[in-house]
């Protein structure tokens, strides 16, 4: 009966609901693959734009961007546009790690960590690989998904170790903390870091194995690679069509 006041108010709501991305990854923007669309979005950023940029994950951003970016981010990730003459390769990695850092919960979960740890301090590999099979299981979907696609991920930047210098063991000395504990928990022992670099090591390394990753979504990241490698040409008929689909399409509950 309210008419249009009524509706102004409705959409106000579902434009709150929509843009709230707080400190838990199932309450984040979704893509359509259950993946943040913070992460969707610089994970392609960083592989178009930085997979071959000397240091990338280890040199730090401008500190002010990086703020500035995970700010718009949390506002409203689906509206985010990340600019190359705004923001540089290392800007978006920084805060790609910060988003995870600043979870209330790690990617690989408060309550499996010390699981984690243990086991990847077992020298049999074949048993170890079948605990983090198990690990891998018991995450939830949101986690697993993200997961998967950050590995996937690493896994091509470090194939690109001749241009990056960003092996999988530097990779994993900046990730496995990362992935496993956040800015607000305390009581951590810090001598865990290299288990912790071992898990995010062992994971890329195996994750074949590890991950039920098909060869079309291993083409994607090699498909954004030549992107970059074809010195960004900047014109569309040269970007395949797959990847023409903009970052955080709805995702309907």
């Amino acid at each position: 009966e309210g008419g249009l006041r009524d509706c102004n108010i409705i959409e106000m709501w579902v434009n709150g609901a929509a843009s709230a991305n707080k400190k838990e990854l199932d309450e984040q923007q979704l893509t359509m693959e259950d993946i943040p669309v913070i992460v969707d979005k610089c994970l392609k950023f960083i592989t178009t734009q930085g997979c071959l940029s000397e240091g990338i994950y280890r040199i730090a951003g401008v500190n002010n961007r990086i703020i500035t970016l995970l700010e718009e981010f949390r506002r409203n990730a689906w509206a985010v546009y990340l600019n190359p003459a705004q923001y540089s390769e290392h800007d978006v990695a920084n805060t790609l790690k910060r988003f995870f850092r600043t979870l209330d919960n790690p990617l690989l979960t408060k309550d499996l960590r010390q699981l984690w740890l243990e086991s990847s301090n077992i020298d049999d590999l074949h048993h170890k690989l079948q605990l983090y099979k198990q690990l891998l299981s018991e995450l939830p979907q949101i986690n697993y998904l993200t997961l998967r696609r950050l590995v996937v991920h690493l896994r091509t930047v470090s194939e690109q170790k001749s241009h990056n210098l960003m092996p999988v063991s530097n990779l994993a000395t900046l990730w496995g903390p990362t992935i496993l504990t956040t800015d607000c928990m305390t009581g951590i022992n810090f001598n865990d870091c290299t288990s912790e670099a071992k898990v995010i090591s062992d994971l890329i390394e195996n994750f074949y194995a590890l991950f039920d990753i098909n060869d079309e979504e291993m083409n994607k990241d090699k498909e954004l690679l030549d992107v970059l490698m074809n010195d960004r040409l900047g014109n569309e008929e040269h970007i395949p069509s797959s990847l023409l689909q903009r970052s955080g399409d709805i995702k309907v509950q």
